[in-house]
């Protein structure tokens, strides 16, 4: 009787240990690993044993911890000193999910559901980094000389900004590049934002008034962003270039370019994980009621706030359908 008490306040009761294959993973990537439950020293009927995927961030004075994904496994028995067992243990990292920075933080939390008693439970934090469409376009904007703000990656209703500011050539031209990246079934979409850089009496008037802004869209198809060679980077590097010569005709013809090696990890991106061929990324069940990405969907009002006056491109590629400004790539919450 005793043990059974101290069981309930997790004395002596069983433990799980969600143990990952490991701790970094790409947007759109299965995360694997196994959980290992061990009975505890009395007889406990689990009702259910869980994974649950959590983002927190930072929005002002405010921390908020979001759950985005679950696995779910059935309940048992578990037998006082029985053996410990392996599940294992698989999930989406979703592509439309933020990627990690600083206010922006992922873990796993695992449990076993347990009537009447504290509930054991593990944590393990996780790092989300780009998925290799997206770090390509990373690396092309980094070629460009484009290199990302220390403290970047706002979180608004549309998506995650980075923001960039320019280094070299460009530097004359542009004051501060912010891209929002939207993952669709069959490219990447780029939310795109330039302020450029302006002199004189008139300037500080078009600052003022924020016309020396302008938004515009750019989408690549997956199939010329998932090498990574450096051709690739230099085609897309171009691609982006061309793009911002349509809205600021003093960028002088050309585009002049230093690729950056997939291996060196520039902006704070992973060594060593691999570079795997992408395929479509899948959003998977959501496990769980989300409130949306702070709050709201991506959808038509938002959209239309966002890019009113946009000008569309296919980023020198046939991309078909441009997509519209109606649906947010998954059609859904963000979280």
């Amino acid at each position: 009787m005793f043990e059974r008490l101290m069981a309930k306040i997790g004395v002596g009761s069983a433990k799980v240990d969600l143990v990952l294959d490991r701790r970094e993973w790409r947007l759109g990537e299965m995360a694997t690993g196994y959980l290992q439950v061990v009975p505890g020293k009395v007889d406990q009927q689990v009702d259910q044993i869980y994974v649950y995927l959590n983002v927190i961030y930072v929005d002002g004075d405010h921390r908020h911890d979001v759950r985005v994904q679950s696995v779910n496994y059935p309940g048992m028995l578990l037998r006082a000193g029985g053996e410990a067992m392996r599940l294992p243990f698989s999930m989406m990292i979703p592509a439309h999910l933020p990627i990690t920075r600083p206010g922006v933080s992922f873990y796993f939390s695992s449990g076993l559901d347990i009537d009447q008693a504290i509930d054991p439970s593990d944590r393990d934090a996780i790092t989300v980094y780009p998925s290799v469409p997206m770090e390509t376009v990373l690396r092309a904007l980094g070629s460009l000389g484009f290199v990302e703000k220390r403290f970047s990656a706002e979180l608004e209703r549309k998506g995650q900004e980075l923001e960039f500011y320019a280094q070299g050539p460009l530097s004359s031209y542009v004051k501060e590049l912010d891209v929002v990246f939207m993952h669709e079934p069959e490219g990447l979409r780029l939310y795109i934002e330039v302020e450029r850089r302006v002199g004189g009496l008139g300037g500080l008037l078009m600052e003022s008034l924020d016309l020396n802004e302008q938004r515009s869209q750019l989408w690549f198809p997956y199939a010329q962003l998932s090498a990574g060679t450096d051709e690739e980077i230099q085609a897309v590097a171009q691609a982006i270039y061309d793009h911002l010569r349509r809205f600021n005709g003093q960028l002088p013809v050309g585009a002049v370019t230093q690729v950056i090696p997939y291996g060196q990890a520039p902006m704070g991106y992973p060594q060593g994980m691999g570079h795997h061929s992408h395929k479509k990324h899948h959003h998977g069940g959501m496990g769980g009621a989300m409130t949306g990405f702070l709050g709201g969907m991506v959808a038509g009002s938002v959209i239309d706030d966002m890019m009113s006056d946009d000008g569309a491109d296919d980023g020198g590629f046939d991309s078909g359908d441009d997509g519209g400004f109606d649906d947010g790539g998954d059609g859904g919450d963000w979280f």
